[in-house]
């Protein structure tokens, strides 16, 4: 499964230092969610991926995100 490629990034250890790269390169994404407009989010959730190669758990990414998100 590994040698595939086919395996599941779902630690918070990982996938947090991935968010905040996300967030510093999406910064108006990033700024439209906290003014309200929750779609942004769902690109930032794709760039999340985009930047794992589609390997991120997209349960675990998306929670960790909004907790991220929500932080500020």
């Amino acid at each position: 499964v590994k040698k595939a490629g086919l395996v599941q990034i779902s630690d918070p250890a990982v996938l947090l230092p991935i968010i905040h790269e996300v967030f510093a390169k999406n910064e108006q994404s990033v700024a439209d969610y906290r003014g309200g407009k929750e779609n942004a989010a769902k690109a930032l959730v794709g760039q999340l991926m985009k930047a794992t190669k589609g390997q991120a758990n997209p349960t675990v990414a998306q929670k960790l995100l909004y907790q991220e998100l929500d932080k500020d």
